[in-house]
């Protein structure tokens, strides 16, 4: 300062006028001096002062960015959070019901509460619990008001009830009622699952169990009335036994001599000359299985001097059984021998056809149980197994079309590999069938080829002891069937041939021929039919049996081999095919079935339809190709690779409708799965038709339980493919959407 004031004023006027000092010049220029010394200090001031807000603009800026990205990952959270429940929501097989705390509004409901109801999900909402109920007590809206209150009180409560469909018709259901907290706010939610055929199987079983107790009842009040009149009549024996039904007989051991009531001869179905005075004419009338234990007691009795009682089967004059109470009293000499035996014989048939009455219908309940718990096990096992499948046959068709592969052994053996993997596939697809897991779908088809195809696989399983002869005719009739239905029928029939040579020696026979109807036979209309005759040499159908094969869960295998199933699942697929099943069996020489099923009237050779195929080729379309399996996109790539496509494959549904978002037009088609992690294959579909309505897509799933070709049309996929599928299928199938 001193310098510049120095320069500024002082230096000027010293110049000028040689006599102004530096301290002349700062008395007479001190204000100037002042206001410069200020506004050097505001301007300081002022710089400290943006120099802090630009430090704390800068945190706050840091500090909101960091809590932008916290949001968005908790958005995407939320997001994905609300799919998986809705995902897991529609896939339950139970109803779900999300109602507001008054149990008044129904808020939501699942897929399987539509079908369940026969109501649409808009018709649904607007529907009162009281619509939906039977209405009569105690199933009213009062009564389920009040086990609202007991669920508030006493937590989560389980209970019966009876619902009404869109049609009228009412089912028993259980309900589970418990609140939860859904997108922030207290929900009540009632699971309801239709029980109708456990309550009938529960009613039947309760009503043998009455009945069984009824006749317990009444056999005790008659002895009960029996004794009371022993007691008022010394004489009144017979009488007593008439109204317990009972029949007495008295035995001198020594001479051998027997003396029946006539209540015994009733119960054996006979007249007194038809009934011999001694012990051994009894012993001819007990059935053979139980004569040696008859014996057995009747002895240990005598030579111990003790009471015995024993249930045994008696054969009846016209070869029918009876089941009987027989109880007997040793007396002895002076010299401690046997002298007498004094019982009484008891007709126990009805209250014996109640008890394994009872017993059958236990075992059915338990047996559908267990049917049920299979078909949960097989939709979970099916999508998995289809894609290891995928691999198998995809590799193995690649493999046949490469030049290296051409000689006919390498050749043989790939095509053993792909049948192999298709009988697999068939038989998921079996299993889903007869866990009511998979839809029956019909076609024509060659009963020939797959006899041939089913006797190849059979072969194998059969004991070599057993010849097997097989006379298939080239027939080029075609039925209106399921292929894996057929084969069923014809391993099951051909097992139980085996299973009926027990020795394992003897002749299966399968044969193939046409058959045409003149007349109405056995239920089966005049026309053309084909007849699959299979038959054995084994031990035969007993006759006391042959009525009863049919019936579903009856079986005369061991506990735990057979299911009883079999026969009725063949019988119930023949007449499905406008068929019909006969038998005939005679013991000791064998068995024959024969199946009919009614040929088509037009068909066209199956050679020269496979003769004609042509496998459709790309032109550098581009293909992204989804699936969460490693090994099914390494197939995937192989095969839209060799049929002249350029494919991108990714493991992450999301990651490909990122992709598709940023790039939607560098790609023709869509091959998607549908089970994947976070976003189904459905759920990708829409948010790409979203962004691009005419992107063609194509579905392919090796299991879905509610997902049909209807639905995937109406979301807006060009087509369904089941896993695990062929090389020309899934070219033709591309082609044909493209």
């Amino acid at each position: 300062v001193h310098e510049l004031m120095r320069e500024l004023y002082i230096g000027p006027y010293s110049r000028a006028m040689g006599k102004i000092t530096i301290k002349d010049s700062v008395r007479e220029h001190w204000r100037f001096i002042l206001v410069f010394l200020a506004f050097f200090s505001l301007l300081l001031f002022v710089s400290m002062i943006v120099f802090r807000l630009n430090r704390k603009l800068s945190l706050a800026r840091s500090s909101l960015s960091l809590q932008l990205k916290k949001n968005r990952r908790t958005d995407k959270a939320l997001e994905d959070s609300e799919r998986n429940y809705r995902e897991i929501f529609n896939s339950t097989n139970d109803a779900i019901f999300v109602h507001d705390l008054s149990f008044g509004a129904i808020l939501d409901v699942n897929q399987t509460t539509c079908e369940m109801y026969g109501y649409t999900k808009e018709e649904i909402v607007t529907l009162k619990i009281e619509e939906l109920s039977s209405n009569e007590p105690p199933y009213t809206k009062n009564e389920a008001l009040n086990w609202l209150k007991k669920s508030r009180t006493k937590g989560p409560q389980t209970f019966e009830w009876r619902a009404r469909k869109k049609n009228g018709n009412l089912f028993w259901a259980e309900v589970n009622l418990k609140s939860a907290e859904i997108g922030g706010q207290e929900r009540l939610l009632a699971v309801v699952r239709n029980i109708n055929q456990r309550k009938l199987a529960e009613g039947q079983l309760d009503q043998y169990q009455r009945h069984l107790e009824v006749l317990v009842e009444d056999r005790t009040r008659a002895l009960e009335k029996s004794n009371l009149e022993l007691r008022k009549k010394e004489n009144s024996l017979a009488e007593a036994q008439r109204i317990a039904h009972l029949g007495s007989w008295d035995w001198q051991v020594a001479k051998d001599e027997l003396w029946w009531s006539e209540e015994v001869y009733h119960i054996f179905g006979l007249d007194p000359d038809q009934f011999g005075p001694t012990y051994e004419a009894f012993l001819e009338r007990v059935h053979p299985e139980d004569t040696s234990r008859v014996k057995k007691a009747v002895t240990n009795a005598l030579r111990r001097g003790m009471p015995y009682s024993i249930q045994h089967r008696i054969i009846l004059s016209d070869d029918t059984q009876r089941v009987v109470h027989e109880r007997g009293e040793v007396y002895l000499d002076s010299h401690g021998k046997p002298e007498r035996m004094i019982g009484t014989v008891q007709n126990i048939s009805e209250a014996k056809q109640a008890e394994a009455e009872k017993k059958r219908l236990e075992s059915q309940l338990m047996q559908s149980q267990k049917m049920e718990a299979i078909g949960t096990l097989a939709g979970g096992i099916a999508h998995d197994f289809n894609n290891a499948l995928t691999t198998i046959m995809g590799f193995s068709e690649l493999a046949r079309m490469l030049p290296s592969a051409q000689n006919e052994e390498m050749q043989e053996h790939l095509s053993q590999i792909h049948k192999a993997g298709k009988r697999a596939r068939d038989l998921v697809a079996q299993i889903l069938t007869f866990s009511r897991k998979n839809q029956i779908t019909t076609h024509p088809v060659q009963l020939s080829s797959i006899v041939k195809e089913a006797l190849k696989m059979l072969r194998a399983t059969i004991p070599t002891t057993i010849e097997f002869r097989q006379n298939i005719q080239a027939l080029s009739g075609q039925i209106m069937a399921d292929p894996t239905q057929i084969h069923h029928v014809i391993m099951n029939l051909c097992t139980n041939a085996a299973h009926a040579m027990h020795n394992g020696v003897g002749t299966l026979s399968v044969s193939l021929t046409e058959k045409k109807l003149e007349h109405d036979i056995a239920g089966l209309l005049p026309g053309s039919y084909l007849k699959l005759t299979i038959s054995d040499t084994g031990d035969g159908i007993p006759r006391k049996i042959r009525d009863r094969i049919f019936e579903p869960f009856f079986t005369t295998k061991d506990k735990g081999v057979g299911t009883g199933m079999g026969l009725s699942v063949v019988h119930g697929i023949v007449k499905s095919c406008g068929g019909d099943i006969t038998f005939n069996s005679e013991e000791g020489i064998g068995t024959t079935f024969d199946l009919y099923f009614p040929t088509l009237l037009a068909v066209e050779s199956p050679g020269k339809r496979t003769a004609n195929l042509v496998l459709p080729r790309g032109k550098g379309e581009r293909i992204l190709f989804v699936d969460d399996e490693q090994q099914v996109l390494n197939i995937a790539r192989k095969i839209l690779d060799f049929l002249g496509y350029k494919v991108v494959c990714l493991t992450s549904s999301e990651e490909a409708l990122e992709l598709f978002s940023v790039q939607p037009d560098n790609f023709d088609l869509v091959l998607t799965d549908q089970t994947m992690p976070k976003m189904t294959g459905t759920d990708l579909a829409r948010e790409m038709l979203r962004i691009r309505p005419d992107i063609p897509i194509i579905l392919c799933t090796g299991y879905s339980a509610d997902l049909t070709k209807k639905k995937a049309e109406g979301i807006g996929i060009k087509s369904l493919i089941l896993k695990p599928f062929v090389v020309h299928n899934l070219a033709t199938e591309i082609k044909k959407v493209l």
